[in-house]
């Protein structure tokens, strides 16, 4: 399954906050690893110590690359979804990490959170 990574999360407004250089693909791999490090605060078991460094290597590659996709297995996809549905956000960046989350409720069966018109 590929997901979208070059997500347009920014508008005018909000890219003057960034530093120079950072990316949407960039910030895709920042709120993935995020989800993950806020659900998991206890650690990560081994076997999802495994998937999760094949996740984080094609981060790694898709980031080196410039690539505007994540190619992802089912198995990863449901270690994602799952770690999106445990992690708690700062209030801040949820308008930008629903987005992301869609991206990954589109791959899967869940429905889309509406977004705020």
């Amino acid at each position: 399954m590929l997901l979208k990574v070059n997500i347009p999360y920014l508008g005018e407004y909000d890219k003057e906050k960034l530093e120079e250089g950072t990316t949407n693909v960039d910030l895709t791999a920042n709120y993935l690893i995020s989800a993950v490090e806020l659900s998991h605060r206890d650690g990560i078991t081994p076997s999802d110590r495994r998937m999760f460094a094949r996740i984080q290597n094609k981060l790694d590659e898709v980031l080196y690359k410039k690539a505007d996709e994540l190619d992802l297995e089912q198995a990863e996809l449901d270690f994602l979804l799952d770690a999106f549905s445990k992690a708690s956000f700062p209030p801040k960046l949820c308008k930008y990490v629903v987005l992301l989350e869609n991206q990954l409720k589109s791959l899967s069966d869940i429905p889309q959170l509406p977004l705020a018109k």
